[in-house]
């Protein structure tokens, strides 16, 4: 696979309902561009939780509009626009948009998921 820099187009990119009804979008994998990391852009509605769950690759989230939770084993972080956030892999977590407007962000987990 030839690599080149390019404009991805958000809406040519595979898009998902994830649990809780927040949109997903994947921007960037292996599959789509031979990078060895995956790409997600998502959107919460206000008040949507994405239910309990974990993955088996790292993940750094970046928040680009609204604030919220995430809720982890034994406690919280708390985030707003602008702040990034690690979650290591199989760390048990739920994503809570607050009530005051939408939540966009983008995660990113290396390696690669399949």
């Amino acid at each position: 696979m030839e690599r080149k820099p390019i404009r991805i187009d958000l809406s040519k990119a595979k898009h998902k309902i994830i649990s809780g009804g927040a949109e997903a979008w994947r921007i960037m994998s292996r599959e789509g561009y031979g990078m060895n990391l995956d790409t997600w852009h998502t959107r919460f509605s206000p008040g949507d939780r994405h239910e309990w769950h974990e993955h088996n690759e790292d993940e750094l989230i970046y928040i680009i509009k609204g604030k919220g939770r995430y809720e982890i084993e034994g406690g919280a972080i708390e985030f707003q626009a602008g702040d990034y956030i690690f979650m290591p892999r199989n760390t048990q977590h739920q994503s809570v948009a607050s009530d005051d407007g939408d939540v966009e962000l983008i995660a990113i987990f290396q390696p690669a998921r399949e």
